[in-house]
Formats: structure tokens, sequence, C-alpha cells
């Protein structure tokens, strides 16, 4: 019998027709190398919150903007994303998600392999969208304003750089 390096729950997928071989074994291996990086976040990071977003963002940066709700241990960060579609309408996206404080209470006896290591269960640690703003092409990158952050460069594509300003 040959080995050839890919996982047993891998071989179901490729009896598909429609896959080829070497799509399924990269996938396999993707998944494989995800699954070893899953389990040593424990060894890795204090916190790890993952999200699936409905596109991939090429970009991202974190507004200024930090909201603390009172006698909670978490705080609202904004956050500026950019889309990378298949041939779909592209976004400039300002979005938040709950992140804990510095002194939130960590339990590390709380890990899980599927979802968030940290043992950090205050927070809902999903990204919200908050607004979406129609882009020429993809956003390859954005940045906001140091003066105003409600103020935000994109680059595209094809090198040109487009202002927005989220509040009109």
């Amino acid at each position: 019998m040959v080995d050839l390096g890919i996982p047993l729950t891998c071989l179901p997928a490729m009896a598909d027709k429609e896959a080829t071989f070497d799509d399924t074994v990269e996938e396999c291996v993707i998944n494989e190398e995800y699954k070893i990086w899953k389990k040593n976040t424990l060894f890795l990071y204090d916190l790890v919150i993952t999200c699936t977003l409905e596109w991939p963002s090429l970009t991202a940066q974190g507004l200024p903007d930090v909201t603390r709700p009172e006698e909670k241990d978490f705080s609202i960060h904004q956050l500026v994303l950019g889309t990378h579609t298949s041939d779909e309408q592209n976004h400039l996206v300002r979005a938040s998600v709950q992140l804990p404080d510095d002194d939130a209470q960590f339990d590390a006896s709380h890990y899980n392999s599927e979802k968030e290591f940290g043992g950090f269960a205050s927070a809902n640690g999903k990204i919200e969208i908050e607004i979406k703003i129609n882009h020429e092409g993809e956003v390859s990158r954005a940045g906001y304003m140091p003066q105003n952050p409600c103020i935000i460069a994109t680059k595209t594509p094809s090198s040109d750089v487009l202002v927005f300003d989220y509040t009109k």
C-alpha cells in the first residue's frame, strides 16, 4: 500500500467526481494545517477569536473609537475592512468587535479546539458589520485619517486612491 500523506478523513471527498485529485489533496492539507495551528493556539496566543466573513479582506485596520460599556469586562472596537469578491460588488466596511479588557479574567482550562481560546465568554467575539459602502473594484488597502477617523482612504487594484466619509 502506498502512503500518499493524505489523512483518511479526506478520502471520502476524493470520490467526488467534480473535484480534481490535486484540488482535493490541497484542500485536505490546508484543513489539516489549520487544525494543527488551532490546537497550538493555547501556546501561541493569549486570546484567539475566529470569525468567517462573507468575503475575504485584503486589508484591516483598527479605528481609535473604543466604547467601554459600564460593568462589562469587554470593550467594543471599530474596524475598517475591505472586500475582495468574485465578480460581485465590493465594499468598504466599518465593523465592530467585542474584545476583552486587559483586566478581564481568563480561564485557560476552557480550551475549545473548535471555537475561541482564552476562556473569555463575556463577549460574542463576532465581527458585526455596521456600514457597507460600495467600492469600485477590490479594496487593496484602507486607512483612516488620524485627524478625523471618519475619513477613510482606499487603494484600488488600478492604483487609484478613493476617499470616503462614512458618516455621510
